[in-house]
């Protein structure tokens, strides 16, 4: 539909009264804001042209001030003209042509049908499909609805709609309006011709598939039909307007009443005999549905005259409310049945008409009789409106972008961060444990050159450690014989004991010495009492050796 959820005001006026509705979208549905309805008087417009400008100007602010059940505040204006005041036409043209051969094709078949120059009206078209191929010789033809409205009158109708604030953008056509009025009661498949009793006019459309057929207009309607009772019996138009809305026309009217349906059916019925010869139809299975509807369907015996000359289709009432979402609570006059079964909604079909086309089909879409300075201006304000949502979502693109973008890259920079800590943590583990074994075999190695630098720097003296352990030799023991391994740091003596005792105490001292880490004795030793044979094995500690004088290494 649109960019933005609409509200749209649809307007009818004629000769006796004129009609508001409001419609928005909500949750996709088309739902009934306000509504008014108000009899205006006849001198104020008459046969659908406006003599009381200013009057009109006051009764259409009032209608939307005092809708039902809050004032109407939308702007958007779509309005149908009134019947009398346009003229269609339905050409029969090639198949071949596209929309715009079409569109420079109209004016010069125009001109053999209108009563007036082309620079003098406002026109659009729509094409309504192919025209069934009669033979193979004859070329197969479209159908295309050619509308026009004096350019006077459609300027006429614009100064007044902007003079109250509004803003017109689709100056509608009875085809379009009606069609959309009943278009939740009509079959699809079937072919159903709808019939709108308004005040200037009675209108005919036959509508088949989703596609208008046929279209006629009626210069005779409700207007006609009041106007001749009135001058007849002299009696006042207004008063027979009360009349008929309350269902209260005297019996006296209804030779005159009799005579206008007769002519309206037998209109009817001529007008589907010509869409069954145009089309090539069987007269008896053609038709299939009637549809009345508009503000004059409650003419005292329309619906029997209709049943009685469309006995073979299923005739009915098109209410136009069928296709609204409406709170009942709100709008009980158009739920209520006044007046048998006629609904009160028929007195807005032309304005809910407009108002459904103006909703289902865009603002751009579909055939309008706008004056063109309106057109260019909706066209600006589209162009500026697209501009502005390309800009927005551009903008909302470039910023969603950044934004990914930043999270992108501070997702990026927390992933960096997290794998250098994990690097640094493997590391940390990695080199760590290897650093401890390279710590503790530096250690080591640190060890065994401080060992070896002492070494290289206290040489110790044989000498000495000879003197030191003959010194610890007591009296009653000889030595007999020294032997020195200096790989292994041992010294093995050997000698002659008096006594055990005095073997003993050389044992003694020896272990006593700071140098001998050890001393070992073996057991025989002592097998004899006195001049004991001994042998003693003596391990030296190499660190407390007596040192080499300090003269003698640097020699």
């Amino acid at each position: 539909m649109f960019f933005f959820r609409e509200k749209v005001i649809g307007i009818d006026f004629h000769d006796y009264s004129a009609q508001v509705v409001e419609f928005k979208i909500e949750n996709k549905r088309i739902v009934l804001s306000s509504y008014n309805r108000m009899q205006i008087s006849p001198t104020i417009i008459q046969n659908g042209e406006i003599k009381e400008e200013e009057e009109l100007k006051k009764i259409l602010v009032e209608l939307l001030k005092t809708a039902n059940p809050q004032p109407i505040t939308a702007k958007d204006v779509a309005i149908l003209f009134p019947s009398s005041k346009t003229f269609t036409h339905v050409f029969t043209l090639p198949a071949s042509l596209n929309e715009d051969e079409i569109r420079q094709t109209i004016p010069i078949e125009a001109e053999t049908v209108i009563p007036f120059g082309l620079e003098d009206i406002y026109w659009d078209i729509r094409i309504l499909g192919k025209s069934p191929q009669i033979s193979k010789k004859d070329p197969q033809r479209q159908r295309v609805l050619f509308v026009a409205v004096m350019k006077q009158v459609a300027d006429q109708y614009a100064r007044l709609l902007e003079s109250i604030d509004l803003v017109p953008f689709l100056f509608a056509t009875i085809v379009e309006s009606l069609e959309h009025a009943v278009k939740n009661q009509i079959d699809p498949l079937q072919s159903t011709l709808i019939i709108h009793f308004s005040a200037l006019s009675t209108d005919y459309i036959i509508v088949k598939n989703n596609t208008i057929e046929h279209v006629y207009s009626g210069n005779e309607g409700g207007h006609h039909l009041i106007n001749k009772i009135a001058t007849t019996f002299n009696i006042d138009e207004l008063i027979l307007l009360k009349q008929r809305e309350q269902n209260e026309w005297e019996d006296r009217y209804q030779s005159i009443v009799g005579g206008f349906l007769k002519e309206r059916m037998a209109e009817a019925k001529n007008v589907v005999s010509n869409w069954e010869s145009q089309n090539g139809l069987e007269k008896s299975s053609s038709l299939q549905g009637v549809l009345l509807t508009g503000e004059y369907v409650n003419i005292p015996g329309l619906i029997k005259a209709a049943h009685e000359n469309f006995s073979q289709q299923m005739v009915s009432i098109g209410d136009p409310k069928l296709g609204l979402e409406i709170n009942a609570t709100k709008f009980l006059p158009l739920h209520k049945e006044r007046g048998g079964p006629i609904p009160y909604s028929i007195y807005f079909t032309n304005p809910m008409g407009v108002a459904f086309r103006a909703l289902r089909l865009k603002k751009y879409e579909g055939m309008n009789l706008l004056p063109p300075r309106l057109k260019e201006n909706l066209l600006r304000k589209r162009l500026l409106l697209t501009g502005a949502v390309i800009s927005m979502v551009i903008t909302g693109v470039m910023l969603f972008l950044a934004t990914y973008f930043l999270f992108l890259h501070q997702n990026l920079n927390y992933e960096r961060i997290n794998l250098e800590i994990q690097k640094e943590g493997i590391e940390n583990k990695l080199y760590g444990t290897r650093y401890q074994e390279i710590r503790e075999a530096i250690n080591q190695f640190n060890t065994e050159v401080a060992e070896l630098s002492r070494i290289g720097n206290a040489l110790f003296s044989l000498p000495e450690t000879l003197r030191i352990i003959t010194d610890r030799v007591p009296a009653g023991v000889e030595l007999t014989r020294i032997q020195f391994y200096d790989e292994n740091l041992v010294m093995v003596i050997s000698g002659i004991a008096e006594t055990r005792e005095e073997l003993l105490i050389l044992q003694e001292n020896l272990k006593k010495t700071d140098f001998i880490k050890e001393v070992i004795a073996p057991i025989s030793n002592y097998d004899q009492k006195s001049k004991l044979s001994f042998q003693l094995e003596i391990h030296l500690e190499f660190k407390e050796l007596p040192q080499e004088p300090n003269d003698t290494k640097s020699k």
